[in-house]
Order: structure tokens, then sequence, then C-alpha cells
């Protein structure tokens, strides 16, 4: 059970007479908050936008064995097994032999790299202040950096409170900090760049944002000393912490070190702490891309941050539908046809759990056999339209989509416009037909036809007989789609 005796106020005893910066703090965000209560001119009086909430998150739950041992006056150590974090008792710092524990937890912190830490006992008092030190790796500098990395701990109230004033070692890769009590504590970043990596394809972009776990260090260009106290969700993250943050210390977006970037490996434009990262028309030969941002980081300066980008040729499917359709007129056969398209599917977006395509302009060939009429061998053109409204279409939901994981759907869409002469009835008698077949050639969630699966994303094949609505059943469709 955690303890109660934890400091838990937004500003700790002492800040108003003791602290400075948590009293300049308070004045700059007072005076922000009552700017944007008064409103802007022109319209009347504004309403203040919620601020966000600091972030509550679940305790930690303990995984491994704990590490322990007894200290005493003369001071001592102990650390996690694995090294990433060791706590040095200074002499004097206990008056009696205690027993130290280390409980590595599974991570609730906001911005957290690694494990969690329950340090016990919880309740313990110390003379002086004990010296706790994470190692990190490179790996955890991922969409951060060393200088925005530090040391937050739980309250009672399920928040995470920075901690101080953390000494980075870059050499050693260490982050240190003072600590006066024991509690469930976390290596965490006070901001990183999301995402940390995507893929985008050529001419697409890619929204970019710096995202502030903990408050920044510089407010509307006033430096706070350090990161103030509260934690915010961050992980994934596209809040400003607005109206926190009037004016974002965030700047210099660039691509490959280039300002701005440019034609050959991309462009990005920013504002305050969002960006946006557009591929180039043709991939680059440096593959992926480094789009980057500096972050005011107050008396550390400005820290760089990096999402790597790579961006990847346009996907296409290729290959053929070959179909055999009946249309009804009420209860009677309207017309058989009998044909074949040849489609190509470009990519137009790509949402993670699902993809969309849509055909290329082209054409499909089919034989029309209309009771009292003559065949009729004819041409008639796929429609594309413009995405996302196109008309002839192909999704594929990938292994992530909760409706229909690792399967794809597509109609070739139609066109009731085209008229193709066609002779009927006793004596014969020329007249245009309207060809509207592809239209409701559809395979997908549809009357009884459904969505195809796929074991292989890179090849869609398959064969369907549905019936799509009284009007149009599918005798036997099958199609053989490869991606290039």
């Amino acid at each position: 059970m955690k303890s109660t005796i934890r400091k838990t106020q937004f500003w700790p005893e002492g800040a108003f007479t003791m602290n400075t910066r948590y009293y300049r703090i308070f004045i700059v965000l007072l005076l922000l908050f009552g700017i944007a209560a008064c409103g802007g001119g022109g319209g009347g009086g504004g309403t203040t936008p919620a601020a966000p909430a600091p972030a509550v998150t679940a305790l930690g739950v303990a995984t491994g064995a704990p590490s322990s041992a007894t200290i005493g006056a003369s001071g001592g150590s102990v650390a996690a097994p694995d090294g990433s974090i060791t706590l040095t008792i200074p002499a004097g710092a206990l008056a009696t032999d205690t027993t130290i524990t280390i409980q590595p937890l599974t991570s609730t912190a906001l911005g957290g790299i690694g494990a969690g830490y329950r340090l016990m006992p919880e309740a313990q008092a110390f003379s002086q202040p004990v010296h706790m030190t994470f190692t990190y790796t490179d790996a955890d500098l991922i969409n951060t950096a060393a200088e925005a990395l530090g040391v937050a701990f739980q309250t009672s109230d399920g928040h995470w409170q920075w901690n101080g004033d953390p000494i980075v070692d870059v050499a050693a890769k260490t982050v240190t900090v003072d600590i006066t009590h024991f509690s469930d504590w976390s290596l965490v970043k006070g901001f990183q760049i999301r995402p940390p990596t995507a893929t985008v394809q050529v001419g697409q972009s890619v929204a970019l944002k710096v995202a502030y776990c903990f408050t920044p260090q510089t407010i509307d260009g006033m430096d706070m000393g350090d990161i103030a106290p509260l934690g915010y969700e961050c992980a994934g993250s596209t809040q400003d912490l607005a109206p926190l943050l009037p004016v974002a210390p965030v700047s210099d977006w660039s691509v490959n070190s280039v300002a701005g970037g440019n034609s050959t490996v991309g462009t990005v434009s920013g504002s305050k702490t969002s960006a946006t990262y557009h591929a180039p028309a043709v991939k680059p030969s440096s593959n992926p891309v480094a789009v980057s941002a500096r972050v005011d980081a107050g008396k550390k300066g400005k820290v760089l941050v990096v999402s790597n980008i790579t961006i990847t040729d346009k996907i296409a499917y290729i290959g053929n539908v070959n179909f055999d359709v009946t249309t009804y007129d009420g209860t009677s056969v309207y017309m058989h046809v009998v044909g074949s398209a040849n489609v190509t599917w470009n990519q137009y977006d790509d949402l993670g759990d699902v993809k969309h395509y849509y055909a290329s302009p082209g054409t499909a060939t089919a034989d029309f056999y209309k009771p009292n009429c003559d065949p009729v061998h004819a041409t008639f053109p796929i429609v594309q339209g413009t995405a996302p409204n196109t008309t002839a279409k192909l999704t594929v939901y990938t292994s992530t989509n909760g409706g229909f994981p690792n399967s794809y759907s597509f109609n070739l869409g139609g066109s009731n416009t085209t008229l193709v002469p066609i002779s009927c009835g006793t004596p014969r008698e020329t007249t245009l037909l309207p060809i509207y077949v592809l239209a409701k050639l559809v395979v997908g969630p549809i009357g009884s036809c459904t969505v195809q699966n796929y074991t292989d994303e890179t090849k869609l094949s398959g064969s369907e007989s549905c019936t799509v609505d009284p009007s149009f059943t599918i005798n036997n469709a099958s199609w053989d789609f490869t991606a290039q």
C-alpha cells in the first residue's frame, strides 16, 4: 500500500517564500489565463480555453525480484541487478541500520523510459538527500535528447512529478537526482517528438508534434529554471498544453539539417510545436530522412529532437478481374454478362489499420446476352473518380484492423453514361443499351457477398459467387492482384 505522507500539492511547501521558480511559473500562468479570459478585440469578451489536466496513471505492478541491502550510519549503496538504477546513501543520512529495497515495476510514468522502481521503506526519513542514478542507452533517446531526460515520482493521487534539477552525464549515460523520500520512481522524457519514426509515400505528408510530458522550462520567453512539477499525457499526444504555452519554445524545423528541407529530401513547415513534413516526388538516396526541431530547454539551451521518416514509392496492385453476372428486372432475367477487366490499383492513403487504393482509368470488355436480342461485345470504362471519393476502390485491412483483420474488399465502379447499340425484338430494332454492370460488381460486405481474406498482403486473389441485391447476382467472379 502506498504511503499517504507524500507531498501531493501542485506547489511544494514554501514555494512562494523560498523557491522563486514556482513563484515565476504561478505569475506567468496567472497572467496568461487572465489575458485569455479578457478575449480579443472586436467581438466582445472571450472565454479561457480549458487547460489540460495533469495525467493520473495506475500503480505499477511488481516485476522480478527486489534488490536489498542493509545500510547504516556510515552510508552505502544498493542497485538493481542490471545496474539501471543505483541508490547512494551518504554517511549520516541514516541513524540506524535500515534495509533499503529496490522493487522493479511495470512503468506507468508519463514519458517513462524502461521499468519503474518502488523504493522501500516508503516512510523512511533521511537526514541528508539520497543520490539516485539512472542509466540510459542510445536507444532510449529515440525521439528525445539526453538534455530532456529527468526523474519523476508518482504521488499518492496518481500524478507524476518531476524531481528537481537532474544532472545528466552524456559521457557516462547517467541521470542523477537528489531525493528526500521513497516512492515509485522512473527515468522520464521531459519532451519528445511524435511520431519518433514514420513511413510515407513519395508526394505524401506526415504531421509532426513536439509533445511535452512535463511543463516546459521556458514559458512565453521566461526561463523557469528547470521543468515544472506535474506530468501530462505525451505518448502519441498532439496536445500543445494550451493555453499553458501561448508561445511554444520550438524552432528550426529542418530535414537532414537543411532548414525547411528541399525538393530532394522533402520539406518541412512548422509553427510552434507543430509541423508537416512533405515527402519529395522521388524517393531520396538518403533514406530515411531526419526531420528535426530545436526545443528551448531553458538553461540547457536549445535541444535537437529528431523523427526518422522513411520514404517509399507509391504502392500499386496490378491484375485482372473476370466476371459472370446476371441482372434481373423483377423476377425475370434482364441480362447475362460475361467479361473481364485489367486493373491497376494506386494507393492514396495509409491509415495504419486500413489502406485505400483507386483504380487507374481503364477499360473493361464484356459480352452482353439480353433475352430476344443479338449478343453484343462492348468495351466500357472503369471510372476512377477523385480520391477519396473514387468510384472504383480497393480497401485493404491490415492485421491490426478490429473489424476485418487481414482482409480486403473492392468494387470496380461503373458508368451509366456509356451507351452501346443493341438489336432486339421481332423485327429487330436497334436501341442504346446503358452499361451499368460494373456499378454493382462488388467484392465485400454487401448482400450475401463478403470481404476476402489474405495470407500475404502482396498478393490478393480469390473468387466469389453471391447475390448483391435482388436485381444483381454474381454467378462467378475471380481476380488476381499482385503488389508492385
